[in-house]
């Protein structure tokens, strides 16, 4: 009888091992499973066939999902663009399609529909030279042109062309762009979830001498890119050393609609008076029945740097 009982106990540790082992293996197959079609998909738009005509975007920075609507839209494209300047950019082929066909970006009488469709470069002159170890490395990503108020640009990975994306024609690009992805194959992919209680880590412990160099005056649209990808710690370097803290202080306040409002005015922001040393900027908006003026003013340094000196 003894013998017996120590016979079933021993199958059944051997079961046991086999069950055990079977569903590790199981959930290690559907660990790669999922990682693998988020993987695959990394850069695309999605459209989500059995649920409303959803559109998804699936970030290549951490293979999550983020649902795309016309409402939340630019706030994600702001979170998750990565800055580019104009000379990259033209090194990027461009689809015309949605082109407006009244811009002429680089002011030489030929609109960038036109310019597009010829090959040629849509913010400097000639023919567009492209570079495909840049557009390797940028397929499937949100880009933000720091040199034109923040224009936003989608580089499709499935024929390697950059789409200007604005508020009226984003969902259409989207809708054409996405691939269909029913509801089986779009839950093995990581919906993002944001964490609104993280704010970005602000280091206020600086010395007169790790003021950021910018030799030009392209100091507020260098601001705006940083706001627009939540680089606060670089959005602080674009000011004087004396005016930091007060910058700090606002940047860790401001809620989401504040923040939005603030990036909005600075897009906005035209030259009103200019010396060889100093830019005044000013944007209008409404309050009370009329107008109030927003300024700011960026100043030349004494090793030839611009930076804002007034806000």
């Amino acid at each position: 009888m003894l013998k017996k009982i120590k016979i079933i106990f021993i199958v059944i540790l051997i079961l046991s091992f086999f069950i055990l082992n079977y569903f590790k293996t199981a959930d290690s197959a559907y660990a790669t499973t999922n990682t693998a079609i988020a993987e695959r998909l990394s850069g695309r738009l999605l459209l989500q066939v059995e649920g409303n005509g959803e559109i998804w975007y699936v970030n290549p920075t951490d293979t999550n999902r983020r649902l795309i609507t016309l409402i939340n839209s630019t706030d994600v494209f702001r979170a998750l663009a990565v800055g580019i300047t104009n000379a990259d950019l033209d090194k990027l082929p461009t689809n015309a399609d949605f082109l407006n066909e009244t811009k002429d970006s680089d002011g030489d009488g030929y609109n960038d529909k036109i310019e597009a469709q010829a090959g040629y470069n849509l913010f400097g002159t000639g023919r567009a030279a492209f570079d495909n170890s840049l557009i390797d490395k940028l397929k499937g990503r949100l880009l933000l042109q720091v040199e034109d108020k923040g224009r936003i640009w989608y580089v499709n990975p499935t024929n390697n062309q950059k789409y200007e994306i604005q508020k009226n024609n984003v969902l259409l690009i989207f809708q054409t762009l996405a691939l269909g992805i029913n509801n089986e194959n779009l839950k093995l992919i990581n919906i993002f979830e944001e964490k609104n209680n993280i704010k970005p880590i602000i280091n206020n412990q600086f010395s007169n001498n790790e003021t950021q160099v910018i030799a030009d005056q392209n100091v507020i649209s260098l601001l705006t890119a940083a706001l627009m990808t939540n680089d606060d710690n670089k959005a602080i370097t674009y000011f004087t050393y004396d005016l930091r803290p007060s910058i700090i202080y606002t940047l860790d306040t401001l809620n989401q609609n504040g923040r939005s409002l603030f990036i909005d005015l600075l897009l906005n922001v035209k030259p009103i008076n200019k010396t060889s040393d100093q830019i005044t900027f000013a944007a209008y908006l409404p309050f009370n029945n009329g107008e109030a003026q927003f300024l700011v003013q960026q100043t030349k340094q004494s090793d030839g740097s611009w930076l804002i000196t007034n806000l």
